[in-house]
């Protein structure tokens, strides 16, 4: 939104913020938004610094939790690229990559419990496929 306002825009907006009738409610809430989106994007480097390497380009990081990200990135692997998705479970990298998303959330989620070894069974059962099967 910001990108897209300018300088000009933004100047505007706060000008004409300061004679709106709740002024400081608005900046509190400006700036909470502000704090919120910061922390975030600190959090996101942290995570994105265990996984960055000569052959990976960062696309974008997904925080799940306090103890769970998932970061996106293009990997090259030989001579083409591929797009992986690296878990972080805990603080800490766990060198696994997945090829989609939902992979790399399920195993996020079973490392966590410590379950990892029995994670196709507890798939299994969590989407109850045996009943999509018989219906």
């Amino acid at each position: 939104m910001l990108k897209e306002m300018g300088f000009d825009g933004i100047k505007k907006f706060f000008d004409e913020l300061e004679d709106a009738p709740n002024s400081k409610f608005q900046k509190v809430q400006l700036y909470g938004m502000l704090l919120h989106s910061q922390r975030i994007r600190l959090a996101e480097t942290e995570v994105e610094r265990k996984i960055e390497s000569d052959h990976r380009r960062i696309l974008e990081t997904t925080i799940i939790s306090d103890t769970m990200a998932i970061v996106e990135a293009e990997t090259k692997i030989n001579k083409g690229t591929e797009t992986l998705y690296y878990p972080v479970v805990n603080g800490v990298y766990v060198k696994e990559s997945f090829i989609s998303f939902d992979e790399a959330l399920v195993f996020c989620l079973c490392k966590k419990y410590g379950q990892e070894l029995h994670a196709p069974a507890m798939i299994y059962n969590m989407l109850r496929m045996d009943l999509k099967n018989e219906q």
